[in-house]
């Protein structure tokens, strides 16, 4: 693998995309639009340490993650922070494999996922906007981010998902409100702001599941439910998990639960398709 130590670290010519990255330490990236179009090589903390930050100021990581043979379309052993515009914050579409990944807070403030002139059919993610038949996205945390798309479907992890998605957690924290010139000076009074998923249709982890299957050992979690300041977090029409199944047959939800927008009956945890009356939801061990 390569080891890089700054961004041009990943400028390896036409090539540079199907290679392997080792991050050597925390890094920022400068590009406004995606480092990667299509990458089917590999990139991950050095020697898999997953406190290494790869801080992102525009364009996410990568536009498509692929797999190329039995190794390549991977991200791994890694975290995340910053501000991004695109679908996705890691990556826009996932058909590879996203594991031990972190999406984590801006220092004190928020790191934000945004997307203008979403409409319906776009779909946006904390993860990845979409995560195709062939991705796989397992043990990721999405900690404290804001989530910006009216119109489009939105997810914690995933805007839409045909793949595999299990072992996740996606909190939603209070945060400082990050200054603006009016709120720079010394004697400013300290703000919070609270971190939010906005779209048409909002899911805490799956904007929109395509398919039936088993969705495990996937929480989320709302910091402030304790605290007398009702808030709501997803901001659209809401599923605490998914927001909309529009796939057939049984989607079984194990080992996973939800506490956010005083969203706690299972029926809640998803809104099945009216016109669909072969979908069935099952839940094990979970609540």
């Amino acid at each position: 693998a390569y080891r890089v130590y700054d961004e041009s670290g990943f400028d390896k010519g036409d090539s540079s995309s199907t290679y392997f990255y080792s991050v050597m330490n925390d890094i920022t990236l400068s590009k406004t639009t995606s480092l990667f179009e299509d990458f089917t090589g590999g990139v991950e903390g050095y020697n898999g340490n997953s406190d290494i930050t790869i801080t992102l100021t525009g364009g996410n990581f990568a536009g498509t993650l692929s797999r190329s043979g039995s190794e390549g379309g991977q991200i791994r052993n890694i975290s995340f922070n910053g501000q991004v515009t695109g679908a996705g914050f890691v990556v826009g579409t996932n058909n590879g494999t996203i594991s031990n990944v972190t999406i984590d807070t801006d220092g004190t403030y928020s790191s934000v996922l945004s997307y203008q002139n979403a409409s319906n059919g776009t779909y946006v993610g904390g993860i990845a906007g979409t995560n195709g038949a062939n991705g796989t996205i397992t043990n990721v945390s999405v900690l404290g981010l804001t989530i910006s798309a009216s119109g489009a479907t939105v997810g914690g992890v995933a805007g839409q998902n045909s793949g595999s998605i299990s072992i996740a957690r996606v909190e939603f924290y209070n945060l400082e409100k990050r200054p603006t010139a009016e709120t720079q000076s010394a004697n400013a009074t300290l703000e919070t702001e609270y971190n939010t998923f906005t779209g048409a249709t909002v899911g805490g982890v799956i904007g929109e599941q395509t398919t039936a299957g088993t969705i495990s050992q996937v929480y989320v979690y709302d910091y402030n439910l304790s605290s007398e300041d009702s808030l709501s977090r997803l901001k659209g029409a809401a599923g605490a998990l998914v927001g909309s199944y529009t796939g057939g047959g049984t989607l079984t939800f194990s080992e996973s639960f939800a506490l956010v927008d005083n969203i706690s009956s299972l029926e809640r945890f998803v809104a099945p398709s009216t016109d669909n009356q072969n979908q069935t939801l099952s839940f094990t061990r979970s609540y």
